[in-house]
């Protein structure tokens, strides 16, 4: 039984007054003169216990026309339909439709979205005028209607990822809760996938008793076949250490077989900044991870927007997903000394712009700090010249450090400054000269730059003349002593070679090794870490940028639409905080002027891909297990006819009118007692 006014019935308390009033009459003396005890004795017994039986009959029946009158108000109703009493008024109906990617599936039944969008409407259609009703899609806000565009609505959803955090069951409570009614009914409209996550996702912790207003529920089942075959993009990882213009960047994604069955022959495409660049085939077995690896050289610098793809499978909007790689600006660098070979091998069009010589006289008249790299070779510089190298690289400054020419071993005090020691001249002599003997495959500056084996070329490398050092991570290593060296200075690096770019030092300078380490070197020094961010649509985003004067970001979208968010002010940086778009894909960050900050991208939930469904067994006690309350729980399959199973408890009685009538009905009976008593 449910109350339309249930605060009427503190009004009850009310009918503790004719109990009250019986109760001081009771108490109240009279004075009565007599003249003899005698005539106490003609009053006869049996009319002592009339009048009392008479007294309390008034009060029950003044105590239940005060009930009956204030239940009246609070309107009473039962879910039974009593003849005079039915009634449909206030009827809540609310309908979840799972709108997540697994009801894009197409089987006997056709597509599984359109037709529970089409049992929604049949649905509705059968539910009296009276009735409210409230459309809850699995992944999208919250909708409400009228009855007049309802139908509009249901045709407006589509296909969304599963990104609501809400939990569906806590809006419905909410409605009912603040729509009192008759009756209230909670209709779930689903494939059975994965109940717990794309539909009832709710608070582990929670009490199930706290949807006191859902006590009818009803599940429609849609769909017939679950063994369709599905893949999905899960992840990927970035393989590359370092990522550049002009540099093969290695991408491994991880590809998901959710079916039954292997699959073979099955396809996956990678799209650059729309445009694509790559296609693999693979074979992939069931219910396994397969691995997918693709390699490319990116030529735009700045953000460039990247997409794997799978072929199309029975659920497509999981085939899609979205990575950001951002190349990161091109760095100014200082040539200082001997630098015309160095210079040959870094004209290129990627540092035709930033690129700046000075000899050892010039340097001076450069400032330091306005440069991401510095690459000193041969130079004889004084001492102050020096320090100020120093500084610069304890302040965070990048050196590519080449020995001098002339009196070597005496003119490198630069060394020493960075704390390499144990500096030693190396001359070949009797035409016998060093080769190079291993190198450290491991680390970033080597990737790409050979395509071979281990062995490959290092021991055709003749050194003729060189200045060995000890200190710092060993990169190359040559039968003489260590030929490439990396060391820290402060919040800086310093690289060193052990030859100066010269013929009369070595074959070096001639070999394809030369420029090829240099450009990578001028991209791995002088690093770029690029904020960035992922995550699903409409959930949390942070980002931290540092060095942000701009108060206001702008976020670019995958379409290219605009819209701002509020950076915080954080000192050295700014925290961005907001809740993401629902489209998928990459965004871009700019700050006020319009230069790049970070990117995030946002891509669908990997559960929404799995081919897990519930039988209806697992449904049912799903359900109980949520709803302690539920007085009635409905499992319906697509085909059955809803008229019988939906409807036969959507009409109740309102029992005011036969309150009013058991009122009427005690205030006769009372005067009756009454009127018979005073006579």
């Amino acid at each position: 039984m449910n109350f339309l006014n249930p605060l009427i019935l503190f009004g009850l308390a009310a009918a503790s007054i004719p109990v009250l009033i019986h109760l001081l009459n009771l108490r109240k003396q009279k004075r009565q003169d007599f003249s003899t005890l005698k005539f106490l004795k003609e009053i006869e017994k049996s009319n002592i216990r009339r009048l009392k039986l008479r007294q309390i009959l008034l009060l029950i029946l003044r105590t239940l026309i005060i009930i009956s009158i204030v239940l009246a108000f609070s309107r009473p109703v039962i879910q039974s339909t009593l003849p005079g009493f039915a009634s449909y008024e206030k009827s809540n109906t609310v309908i979840i439709i799972d709108n997540s990617f697994s009801m894009e599936v197409s089987d006997g039944q056709g597509e599984r979205f359109r037709s529970a969008k089409q049992k929604a409407k049949e649905i509705v259609s059968q539910l009296p005028d009276g009735d409210k009703v409230w459309i809850l899609p699995s992944s999208q806000s919250l909708f409400s209607s009228g009855r007049d565009y309802i139908d509009n609505l249901i045709e407006s959803l589509r296909i969304r990822p599963n990104y609501i955090s809400e939990n569906l069951y806590g809006k419905a409570e909410q409605i009912f809760s603040e729509n009192k009614g008759t009756n209230n009914r909670l209709i779930i409209i689903s494939d059975g996938q994965n109940i717990k996550e794309n539909i009832g996702r709710t608070n582990e912790e929670t009490d199930s008793a706290q949807y006191p207003n859902i006590e009818n529920i009803v599940y429609i089942k849609i769909g017939e076949d679950n063994s369709f075959k599905n893949l999905s993009i899960d992840s990927l990882v970035i393989l590359s250490d370092i990522i550049s213009y002009n540099t093969p960047v290695e991408v491994m994604a991880y590809v998901q077989n959710h079916s039954d069955s292997d699959v073979e022959m099955a396809v996956i495409s990678l799209v650059v900044n729309g445009e694509k660049v790559g296609r693999r085939q693979f074979d992939i077995e069931k219910k396994q991870t397969s691995s997918v690896l693709f390699t490319h050289v990116f030529s735009k610098n700045g953000l460039n927007s990247c997409e794997l793809i799978l072929e199309d499978d029975a659920i497509s909007k999981d085939n899609n997903y979205h990575f950001g790689l951002a190349l990161p600006p091109i760095p100014k660098i200082l040539l200082v000394g001997e630098y015309e070979l160095i210079k040959t091998a870094l004209q290129n069009n990627i540092f035709e712009q930033s690129l700046s010589v000075a000899t050892s006289d010039e340097a001076g008249k450069y400032n330091y700090s306005d440069f991401e790299l510095l690459i000193v070779s041969a130079a004889t510089l004084p001492s102050a010249e020096e320090d100020r190298i120093v500084n610069y690289v304890e302040m965070g400054g990048n050196v590519v450090l080449f020995p001098s020419g002339t009196n070597a071993l005496n003119k490198n005090n630069l060394l020493t400054k960075f704390g390499f020691s144990n500096i030693r001249e190396f001359s070949a002599s009797g035409g016998s000269y060093a080769g190079l003997s291993s190198w450290d495959k491991d680390h970033p500056l080597f990737y790409g730059v050979f395509e071979q084996n281990e062995a490959l070329e290092l021991e055709e490398i003749e050194i003729y003349k060189a200045i060995f050092v000890s200190g710092g991570e060993s990169i190359i290593a040559s039968s003489a002593g260590d030929f490439l060296l990396e060391t820290r200075k402060g919040n800086g690096r310093v690289v060193y070679f052990a030859v100066t770019p010269s013929i009369a030092w070595s074959s070096f300078s001639l070999t394809g090794l030369f420029p090829s380490l240099l450009n990578r070197m001028a991209f791995y020094l002088p690093r770029h870490d690029i904020p960035w961010a992922k995550s699903y649509a409409s959930e949390k985003i942070v980002l931290k940028i540092d060095n942000n004067l701009s108060k206001q970001i702008n976020v670019r979208s995958p379409d290219g639409d605009d819209f701002f968010v509020n950076a915080i002010d954080m000192g050295e940086r700014s925290v961005l905080s907001f809740t993401a778009p629902g489209q998928l894909g990459t965004y871009a960050l700019f700050n006020e002027s319009g230069d790049f900050l970070a990117y995030f991208t946002l891509n669908h939930r990997s559960a929404e891909s799995r081919n897990i469904y519930f039988n209806k067994e697992e449904i049912i006690q799903e359900i109980s297990d949520t709803f302690a309350r539920a007085s009635l729980i409905n499992f319906i399959d697509f085909d059955t006819r809803l008229d019988s199973e939906i409807l036969s408890n959507s009409s109740g009685s309102e029992l005011w009118k036969l309150l009013v009538l058991f009122a009427l009905f005690f205030a006769l009976v009372e005067m009756f007692v009454r009127g018979a008593y005073s006579r």
